[in-house]
């Protein structure tokens, strides 16, 4: 008995079998190919523009249609499900979780893919045909030529779509498209080849292309991708020199404010001390507060506080009433409600306070009654100078935002004993403070002990460049920190990385296209490869190739351009080109090029300057590569290029130069002259050298602005700066340190010499006055003098010295030099 299927069976199960093989196999091929689609996407993503899905090259275009021309119609719908996972995920990252609009987005981008897919296929079948091997010119122009047109389709539907949906801004769909259609034509370029040599038919000339066309593809778009990197590294740091500048000028312009503050309670307390006969009645104090409040808005109110013994509290509550029918010593119950205060043994009631109508509420409020206040005022009573509180919420406050109560002591004067302060609203004292545009920078001002926000929230800042700066006020510190915003970076967003990854993708892609023509001879192709790369890389550059062997050098026409001689002009031997380096860059040429010439690097390069035939010097990157090189590692020749530099290290030094100084006058900026004053520490230290800082102040510097404007003041600094920089010597330094005030350090001077020169600058200023096209300015300095001592712990204990000499100078009557 046969129990074997008969024949016909036998080849059914073979024809389900190779069918079930032939399945599956494209299922894997399928899977791969929507895996690479993904990944590719993802990584391309990286260097996208906002908002995201525009990048400067996009590979899953180029490897979706040479799918669709290797696969055709089968291979469509992998290339949906790769391109709708992408952006599924892309959606799901900028919503943080799924939306119909990230839904109906990545529909339509997938839609779009594999229509742009199948017209790209089809184009390259019916124009060029398949197999092929991509051998003649005319293949490679009309696969050059029919790229750009076939991407239209994505870039046309896919950002009409998404602008529908309001994903892109109608305003911006000009710009999403052009980026767009860009990335997907250089995707297609670069990557198509690439897809060939990996999947193309007929297999073996394409697989024996890997090295000669696949590889150097690859490190050539590598090589873009990591100068595109780059060079948004530099853009990014210098987008944000504005953001900088404008930082550290609120920065001084907030620290130069809170020293305002100080002195306007100083002179407060010296009028409450000066008739120790009389007291100061509550009118009079009204009239001297109110001159001071039109000027300082952000003074919620100027108050008087006197020491009452609690022996005597009813006699005094029974004497303010006169004025307040219903005064009494009071403070807050637990929910924020005035009540008579409790029995102390001595209270600091509020009793005057301008303006009273804004304020009344804090009439009679105990300074005793409340941890922060007590201690502030047991500090104020103590140490004799302004001190801050922590943060409060004011008793008299209706809006949500921190106060600052700055008290000082009185100790003479009909008034006295007692305290005088000043309180200040934060969020307005900065709002009015800070002039720069709001919607490009996030500001936190946080108070230091209590890491308490008084200005802005902590959630409102990100992990991206950052701003910070302890300031002092009233013996408080607080920590500045500002960023900028979203909006700022994209008004200062620069193009020019974004062209350079676009071109040198656009040049990788055409040294794909030119490479499928190469003829045979692996040598030859080896170094035509080389010198192609060099010419796309060094296009409109000075060429040059050097027969080392010979020491014969052949100048391209770009030197014409580069250094104003005739390439004949130029000699033809290596000597003369190196006779035109200067001769503090040639060292460090010539080690770079004898290294690379032993093969310890794959190129040359260096920036050098060069004589130009006028005779000014000319900043050159050169880099040269050997082309060929014989049997034992020797370099017969050398390729390369020039290329003309200066005007970026024009840009570099000026950048250098901006972030140093101060604009306006020229002096270093503040951080500059700590980081010189502490190397002159260092020194003081180690070498006992000498030296001095000067600590100067324009005097009545608020009253010359007030009278001749900014246009006035902004010639009396710069007027001051140009008389100090003359009779400086080079190795001293002046520095601004924040609006009228200055540093000058004086290496190699004690105190003596310091304050004979602080006197003869003194009398200089004084002598000269600024000049304007309308007036004269005439205008004096104080100026404090200290020498720099070996047991000075650091620049800002110097600067606090000097800062004291310069108040005695000011409160002595100004116009005068004073040393500590």
């Amino acid at each position: 008995m046969n129990n074997l299927p008969p024949s016909g069976s036998h080849r059914s199960w073979a024809v389900q079998a190779a069918v079930w093989l032939r399945r599956r196999s494209a299922a894997s091929t399928g899977l791969a190919l929507a895996a690479a689609y993904v990944l590719t996407g993802k990584l391309s993503l990286l260097l996208a523009l906002p908002p995201g899905y525009a990048s400067a090259i996009f590979p899953p275009a180029g490897i979706a249609v040479a799918a669709s021309f290797i696969g055709g119609k089968r291979t469509w719908p992998w290339i949906f499900t790769g391109s709708a996972l992408l952006n599924l995920g892309v959606g799901y990252s900028a919503s943080q979780g799924w939306t119909w609009i990230g839904v109906a987005a990545a529909g339509t981008i997938a839609l779009a893919s594999v229509l742009q897919a199948a017209a790209g296929g089809w184009c390259l079948r019916r124009f060029i045909g398949y197999p092929t091997l991509f051998d003649t010119t005319g293949e490679v122009v009309k696969f050059l030529l029919l790229a750009p047109l076939v991407c239209l389709v994505s870039a046309s539907l896919s950002v009409g779509g998404l602008t529908a949906l309001g994903v892109f801004a109608a305003t911006d769909s000009a710009t999403d498209w052009f980026t767009w259609w860009i990335g997907d034509t250089l995707g297609v370029i670069v990557l198509l080849p690439i897809v060939l040599v990996i999947a193309g038919s007929p297999r073996a000339p394409w697989r024996s292309r890997a090295l000669t066309v696949a590889v150097p593809m690859l490190i050539a778009f590598a090589l873009v991708v990591f100068v595109f990197v780059q060079a948004t590294k530099w853009e990014f740091e210098d987008s944000l020199s504005e953001f900088r500048f404008q930082s550290q000028s609120l920065s001084d312009l907030l620290q130069t404010e809170f020293r305002v503050q100080e002195r306007l309670l100083e002179q407060i307390e010296a009028f409450l001390s000066n008739d120790a006969t009389r007291p100061i009645s509550r009118s009079q104090f009204k009239r001297y507060a109110q001159a001071f409040l039109g000027n300082f808005p952000m003074v919620q109110a100027i108050e008087w506080a006197p020491r009452v013994p609690g022996a005597r509290r009813l006699e005094f509550e029974s004497r303010q009433r006169a004025d307040f029918p219903h005064f009494q010593i009071g403070e807050q119950d637990r929910t924020g409600r005035l009540q008579a205060a409790a029995d102390r043994a001595d209270y600091f009631p509020i009793t005057y306070v301008e303006p009273l109508e804004s304020n009344r509420e804090a009439v009679g409020f105990d300074l005793e009654s409340q941890r922060d206040r007590r201690s502030t005022l047991t500090t104020a009573l103590h140490e004799g100078i302004p001190v801050a509180s922590p943060p409060v919420h004011l008793v008299q406050e209706k809006e949500q935002q921190s106060g600052i109560l700055l008290m000082r002591r009185v100790t003479q004067g009909g008034n006295a004993p007692g305290v005088v302060l000043t309180v200040l609203r934060v969020r307005d004292f900065v709002d009015r403070t800070n002039a720069m545009d709001r919607s490009a920078f996030r500001i936190l001002l946080l108070d230091v002990a209590s890491q308490a926000p008084i200005y802005g929230t902590p959630e409102g800042l990100n992990s991206g460049p950052l701003f910070e700066r302890t300031l002092t006020y009233g013996t408080r510190l607080y920590r500045l920190k500002l960023q900028p915003t979203e909006q700022y970076l994209a008004r200062h967003r620069q193009w020019k990385s974004w062209t350079v990854l676009a071109l040198g993708l656009f040049g990788s892609g055409l040294l794909g296209a030119l490479l499928l023509l190469l003829g045979s001879g692996v040598a030859r192709r080896r170094e035509a490869e080389e010198r192609l790369a060099l010419t796309l890389v060094g296009a409109d550059l000075a060429m040059t190739d050097w027969d080392v062997a010979r020491d014969r050098i052949v100048y391209g026409s770009g030197w014409t351009k580069l250094l104003g001689y005739a390439p004949g002009d130029l000699g033809s031997k290596s000597t003369d080109l190196a006779a035109l380096v200067h001769r503090s860059d040639a060292p460090a040429a010539r080690h770079a090029l004898i290294r690379h010439m032993k093969g310890d690097t794959p190129t040359f390069e260096a920036e050098v300057r060069m004589r130009h035939r006028s005779g000014h010097w000319v900043w050159v990157l050169a880099r040269w590569m050997a082309v060929d090189r014989d049997a034992d590692g020797r370099v017969l020749r050398i390729a390369g290029t020039g290329m003309d530099i200066t005007a970026r290290k024009q840009a570099e030094e000026e950048v250098v130069r901006l972030a140093r100084t101060d604009s306006l006058t020229g002096a270093a900026n503040r951080r500059t002259f700590l980081e010189q004053l502490e190397t002159a520490l260092a020194r003081v230290k180690r070498f006992s050298e000498s030296a001095s800082l000067l600590m100067v102040d324009i005097d009545h510097f608020k009253a010359i602005n007030d009278t001749y404007r900014h246009a006035g003041g902004d010639a009396v600094l710069k007027h001051f700066a140009g008389v100090c920089q003359s009779r400086l010597r080079r190795v001293d330094l002046l520095g601004r340190l924040g609006g009228e005030e200055f540093g000058i350090l004086l290496v190699g001077a004690d105190c003596a010499s310091a304050c004979e020169f602080a006197d003869q600058l003194r009398q200089r200023l004084a002598d000269t006055p600024a000049c304007t096209p309308d007036v004269q300015i005439a205008f004096t300095v104080s100026i404090g003098v200290t020498q720099i001592g070996r047991t000075d712990s650091g620049a800002e204990t110097v600067l606090g010295r000097a800062d004291v000499a310069l108040y005695r100078a000011k409160e002595t009557g100004r116009n005068r030099v004073e040393s500590i």
